[in-house]
């Protein structure tokens, strides 16, 4: 984010920043505003092999996105579902990395108009896998279930 976005390090603070702050819609709609969404993504492509960026760019979209259906469509918009879906797929073997994914695909399936779409991106195989692998993540069993019910809605 900004002059030092090139350290893994830097990037996941600011993620995580962003995720904190995300806290209300006057919050979201501030942050989306002022470039938060696209700063995550970049931050997301940019260390797309760095475990705790994918965490906190997950976490943060999820804040972001959470009951506002405006920031989960820009979201979606500026490519958000896939920057998820990649991090899921790049991280297989994280639960913690496929929970917070799921986490932040949960207000995109929330949304009439990016539900087909979040079915579309191949996501289901890719959180039934996860499910099945690690029976004991609570959170991934937790969100990976419920994105599942809501895209089967």
């Amino acid at each position: 984010m900004g002059v030092r976005g090139s350290t893994a390090g830097v990037q996941e603070k600011g993620c995580s920043a962003i995720q904190s702050l995300a806290f209300n819609g006057e919050s979201q709609t501030a942050i989306a505003a002022q470039g938060g969404v696209q700063a995550v993504l970049r931050a997301m492509g940019a260390h797309a092999a760095v475990a705790v960026v994918q965490i906190a760019g997950s976490g943060a979209l999820r804040n972001l996105a959470a009951d506002n259906p405006e920031n989960a469509v820009a979201i979606h918009a500026k490519g958000g579902l896939e920057a998820v879906v990649r991090g899921m797929e790049a991280h297989g073997s994280s639960a913690e990395v496929q929970a917070k994914a799921c986490e932040a695909l949960l207000p995109l399936a929330s949304s009439e108009a990016l539900r087909e779409k979040v079915w579309d991106s191949g996501v289901v195989a890719l959180v039934q896998k996860a499910v099945g692998a690690f029976p004991g993540g609570e959170d991934l069993q937790k969100h990976g279930k419920a994105l599942l019910k809501k895209l089967s809605a």
